[in-house]
């Protein structure tokens, strides 16, 4: 009887400690504003003097969408592109990582920069550490981020 006991508080404590790790799982998702693409105002972490980056919504409705844009996803990767209504254009693409500190600042890692139409500057592997942005919640549909000292 006693190890019935013991084996029911033991099953339930199991359980319930894993619901809540999936549950804060879930909220660390929840609270990360940058998880989605964006419209970027200028080529996403390529230039190290800019002092910031604003972010609007991609209208995910709309048939063509041109510009410079920004994809954060939920694994800590980002990829940055550009997309033109012709074809007579640089067209250029980042693919690297970010890492949220704390509550409102992120760092960037650039793995590559890959380019292909008509560029004067070639793709190129930099993997280095671009870096670090104070996120700065506008509104639900606009994130400034802004460039911070290490």
């Amino acid at each position: 009887m006693k190890n019935l006991f013991v084996f029911i508080i033991s099953s339930s404590m199991f359980y319930i400690s894993c619901n809540l790790s999936n549950n804060f799982s879930k909220n660390i998702e929840y609270m990360n504003p940058l998880v989605k693409t964006w419209k970027i105002n200028a080529k996403a972490f390529v230039d190290l003097k800019r002092e910031n980056y604003i972010l609007s919504p991609s209208n995910p409705n709309e048939k063509y969408q041109y510009g410079n844009f920004v994809s954060f996803s939920k694994n800590g990767s980002f990829h940055g592109f550009y997309s033109a209504p012709c074809g007579n254009d640089c067209f250029t693409s980042i693919n690297g990582t970010y890492k949220l500190i704390g509550k409102n600042k992120i760092s960037i890692f650039i793995k590559e920069i890959e380019r292909s139409g008509f560029c004067a500057e070639k793709s190129m592997v930099i993997n280095k550490q671009v870096g670090y942005f104070e996120i700065d919640l506008i509104s639900i549909d606009k994130i400034i981020l802004k460039r911070q000292s290490v």
